[in-house]
């Protein structure tokens, strides 16, 4: 409608907001809770977190996980919550390609710091679920008990990308966060070293190894730059991993960079044999989660296989990687990009101890703002 026919078809315009305390007179409301109103936002990142609704896809517990609590009520033995789940931009010229959206909420026994894997949701009851629906914003109103509660929002299909908001109105203070994982490096447990063996282990390993350098290495200084490691790596590539064959320059130069402890524009041998060890970690993980015969590791996987490799990392820091360093036509990652990751994230650690701000005593925020940046750079 025109703003001429408007005004021709109206006279007056009345703009009320309904809420909870505009059911209540003055007199009345004032002795009543006022009503708490909780907002946080989220997005779907394609490979990343948009693992789709539980019953199409086995990476449901990707999606984004937001936690609250309903505390005690001396005068009743629930309270009452509405949530809503609301997808943002539905109404611009070039809304998201979402056509359904739905969450699912949870009873917790426990708070929990991180996201929840697969496994752990299974054995948890399901309080509500709305299934995925044709709408811009999904709403259920509950009677909930005190206790802990966990909701996932997700898209009907896996890896559509979008941004949404969820709302909780109630009439207790209540909170609601987001669970993200932690930006650390992970110690390596027995087990996994025990299916991991290292590369210099055994005196044959170290005998191999200090061979391949004697043949590749500088024979004055007894050092090999990148040039040399580039020739190297071509010659004695990590076996088993279809399609490579070999290190580019570039990542040669930012080997060195991570392991020459003198920041010298050469390794030594012994920083050699570490970063042989390092590379030789990194294939092995990267062949457990690559399908065979293919040589590439599938985005929906990336996350765990960088787990495996010993770096947790939070959704922002993840999707930066995600960005950076996947082919956007098959959704993959190959091993030299693999180890480029690695590599980044070792760097960025080492450099992080040297400012112990960043590690101990500073918020979680200011240590992922820091490696997102560098990741950019």
């Amino acid at each position: 409608m025109s703003f001429k026919d408007f005004s021709s078809s109206f006279s007056l315009i009345e703009v009320c907001f309904l809420s909870m305390e505009g059911l209540e007179d003055e007199e009345q409301f004032q002795y009543k809770q006022p009503v708490n109103i909780v907002t946080v936002q989220g997005n779907w990142v394609p490979n990343v977190n948009a693992g789709g609704k539980l019953e199409t896809t086995e990476f449901y517990a990707t999606n984004p996980q937001f936690q609250f609590d309903v505390p005690e009520n001396e005068n009743e033995d629930h309270e009452l919550v509405v949530i809503s789940l609301l997808l943002c931009d539905f109404r611009k010229r070039n809304p998201p390609k979402i056509r359904q959206i739905g969450f699912r909420i949870y009873s917790l026994t426990q708070q929990h710091n991180s996201p929840l894997s697969a496994t752990e949701l299974t054995s948890l009851p399901t309080v509500y679920n709305t299934e995925c629906q044709s709408k811009a914003t999904v709403t259920v109103l509950l009677q909930l008990i005190q206790g802990s509660y966990l909701i996932i929002p997700s898209t009907e299909e896996p890896n559509q990308r979008g941004d949404f908001k969820i709302r909780l109105v109630s009439q207790f203070k209540a909170s609601l966060w987001e669970l993200d994982r932690p930006n650390k490096q992970l110690e390596i447990t027995a087990e996994q070293e025990m299916m991991t063996p290292s590369v210099v282990q055994s005196e044959q390993n170290i005998r191999t190894c200090v061979k391949i350098f004697d043949r590749h290495c500088d024979k004055e200084s007894y050092t090999i730059d990148a040039v040399q490691l580039r020739k190297l790596f071509k010659d004695n590539h990590p076996k088993g991993i279809s399609g490579f064959d070999g290190f580019d320059l570039e990542t040669c130069r930012q080997m060195i960079n991570t392991f020459s402890t003198e920041n010298e524009p050469y390794l030594s041998m012994k920083e050699f044999l570490e970063l042989s060890s390092y590379i030789h970690t990194l294939s092995t993980e990267f062949l457990q989660h690559c399908p065979p015969h293919k040589g590439q590791i599938p985005m929906i996987h990336l996350r765990k296989a960088f787990e495996s490799a010993g770096y947790s990392t939070s959704n922002k820091v993840f999707t930066t990687l995600v960005q950076r360093h996947h082919c956007s036509k098959t959704d993959t990652v190959n091993f030299r990009e693999f180890t480029t990751c690695a590599l980044s994230m070792k760097y960025i650690y080492q450099n992080a101890i040297k400012q112990p701000n960043l590690i101990s005593g500073c918020s979680p925020d200011l240590l992922e703002d820091y490696i997102v940046g560098f990741l950019r750079m």
